[in-house]
């Protein structure tokens, strides 16, 4: 990883984009320049994602030395442990975010299935910031609003409280929920 991210002393930021269940498509929703403007300074951005690697190469290119392709590098699991701010679409995997204890960010809601066999309620699973744009990032990561960990922690407890290490078996009943 730190063959591909330059971090110069940088905190690490992770992109998760899926556009799974997502109420737009989340490549043009960060808006990659807007973020490089805003937080280049301080961050490098690697963005994990399933998607095809050229799809990821279009954005990840053009903001070379601040947003970085980590397809084929890491898995998300692997990028949000080693992430300083994990910001993704509400999907099993990024769900998996909470046992990080580092901030989190939704850039898209939870959206149940229709037949209601959902494991979890919208207002369960609303466990971090949905945030609009990059610039809504802002407020929480200058500081000027505290991050609140209460919901993580809560759900984090509900959900893997009684891990015991083998998150994965817990990961794989989670997407087949979300099939």
């Amino acid at each position: 990883l730190s063959e591909t991210v330059e971090q110069n002393g940088k905190k690490l930021m992770v992109y998760l984009p899926q556009s799974t269940n997502s109420r737009r498509h989340s490549y043009s929703y960060l808006d990659l320049a807007a973020m490089q403007r805003l937080y280049s300074d301080e961050y490098n951005l690697l963005v994990v994602s399933n998607k095809p690697d050229d799809v990821i190469s279009i954005y990840t290119d053009t903001f070379n030395g601040f947003a970085y392709n980590g397809n084929g590098i890491v898995t998300q699991r692997e990028a949000m442990a080693v992430a300083d701010v994990i910001i993704g679409d509400c999907t099993s995997v990024l769900l998996e975010g909470v046992l990080t204890e580092k901030p989190l960010f939704f850039t898209s809601k939870y959206v149940p299935k229709e037949d209601g066999s959902s494991l979890f309620t919208e207002d369960e699973i609303l466990i971090a910031p949905i945030i609009d744009d990059a610039y809504s990032l802002v407020n929480h990561l200058n500081g000027e609003i505290e991050y609140d960990f209460e919901k993580l922690n809560a759900f984090k407890e509900k959900y893997f409280g009684a891990c015991d290490g083998r998150s994965a078996e817990i990961s794989e009943f989670l997407e087949q929920e979300e099939k």
